[in-house]
């Protein structure tokens, strides 16, 4: 589990949200309460109309998204499924044992 992992270096996920959206509203409580379990990890909260240039790189095209020091992992999907995904994410990039 990620909770287990000796954090060496802090992750930066940043999650891309608009300010009047359905979805992006409950989703950024339901992250930041993630990320503040899970130690070495740092939360960007981003609104998509003050990135332009972080949206096209990444290729989002739907908010809420997330991503991982500079990789999209997931766009459009709730809060829940969010925290999914970057729980695989992480996982998958050997930040748990």
């Amino acid at each position: 589990m990620l909770e287990n992992y000796e954090v060496r270096q802090r992750r930066r996920i940043t999650l891309f949200v608009c300010s009047s959206c359905a979805a992006c509203n409950p989703a950024v409580p339901l992250v930041q309460a993630w990320v503040t379990d899970h130690p070495g990890l740092v939360l960007e909260i981003a609104r998509v109309f003050q990135q332009p240039e972080q949206i096209v790189r990444l290729g989002i095209t739907c908010a809420p998204a997330v991503a991982v020091d500079g990789e999209l992992v997931a766009q459009n999907a709730p809060a829940e499924t969010l925290i999914d995904r970057l729980q695989a994410y992480l996982e998958a990039q050997g930040t748990s044992s």
